[in-house]
């Protein structure tokens, strides 16, 4: 039995709330790094929590609205966020090079952006496997 388009949406509100959570852990924890920690590798990586936190809330926004409107139209928009893909993967390969290149410095703020990149770029790019998952269910 194919799921019906409402138990679909229900699935991409559910990883968009996912999306949410895990932004505002990130964004939790960079301001935890940035002012209570305070230590360089921690600095790198609070900076790289909060810019793809904020890319993460921006994304399941996107997913939220995109609920808001009927169906033939809601997949036109989704398959149009396919440039997320882009963003999640450029960061991953930048949170890898960051770590790698500077994994033996002694730059350790570099060191913890990469880290934090690779981490929540990671998360993201699952959550976004999820999504187009559900997506190719729905087409």
């Amino acid at each position: 039995m194919e799921p019906t388009a409402q138990q679909l949406m229900d699935q991409q509100s559910v990883i968009a709330w996912i999306f949410i959570l895990i932004a505002l852990l990130a964004v939790a924890f960079s301001l935890f790094f940035l002012f209570v920690i305070r230590y360089s590798f921690f600095k790198g990586m609070a900076w790289a929590f909060l810019i793809t936190g904020v890319l993460q809330l921006f994304f399941a926004v996107c997913l939220l609205r995109s609920q808001l409107v009927p169906l033939p139209e809601q997949v036109i928009s989704i398959q149009q966020s396919g440039n997320f893909t882009w963003f999640f993967g450029g960061g991953i390969c930048a949170g890898a090079m960051l770590w790698l290149v500077f994994r033996r410095s002694s730059q350790t703020f570099w060191k913890g952006a990469g880290l934090g990149l690779l981490i929540q770029s990671s998360l993201s790019a699952f959550l976004f496997y999820l999504h187009h998952q559900t997506l190719n269910t729905l087409l």
